[in-house]
């Protein structure tokens, strides 16, 4: 395990890499590497909106045309993907807001669906229930990772300067001094 030391002298060599290069790097911190990853997923699962068939006919969110249920899985993903580079002090909070609206839409059609599907049992889809607590563990690892502080960032600490050792004062014995020995 590397100590505190090695990694801000391992990210003091990284971004001086990058001055070199004149390559703009800001570290991302953990909730940026959430929006960033999420970010993708989002992309990967709008191009799978757009070319993969639904598992059934019965959904709400199949009222919406599949070229914008693409864009918008795409496009909340790109939110959250440039929200992950900004400062904390400026908020991510649109980013994750941003990856919260998709699976929240798909986990209530999934589950209106399975509601009619045990209300009747011919409409609907008889696995809405499956699908939508696979979107609601979506959403909880949005709201918990939302909810999380970013831990601060490393600081190049310097070496303790070295003190000059001093003698201690001298303790008051218990024997009297020479001049205390007047009898």
């Amino acid at each position: 395990m590397p100590t505190q030391r090695e990694r801000a002298d391992r990210l003091a060599i990284v971004l001086a890499r990058a001055r070199r290069r004149r390559w703009p790097v800001m570290p991302l911190g953990k909730r940026g590497e959430v929006l960033l990853l999420l970010g993708i997923a989002w992309i990967l699962i709008g191009i799978g909106a757009a070319i993969v068939p639904p598992p059934a006919e019965d959904l709400l969110f199949l009222h919406i045309p599949v070229p914008i249920r693409a864009a918008l899985w795409c496009g909340t993903g790109l939110v959250a993907i440039g929200y992950a580079w900004m400062p904390r002090v400026r908020s991510d909070g649109w980013g994750f807001v941003a990856l919260y609206l998709m699976p929240a839409v798909r986990a209530v059609s999934y589950f209106i669906a399975w509601v009619d599907f045990t209300a009747d049992g011919r409409s609907g889809y008889r696995y809405g229930w499956l699908s939508a607590l696979f979107y609601t563990v979506f959403i909880g690892i949005v709201v918990v990772c939302a909810g999380w502080r970013e831990p601060p960032p490393l600081l190049l600490i310097e070496e303790p300067t070295k003190v000059p050792e001093v003698e201690p004062p001298p303790l008051l014995s218990e024997e009297p001094t020479e001049e205390g020995d007047e009898e």
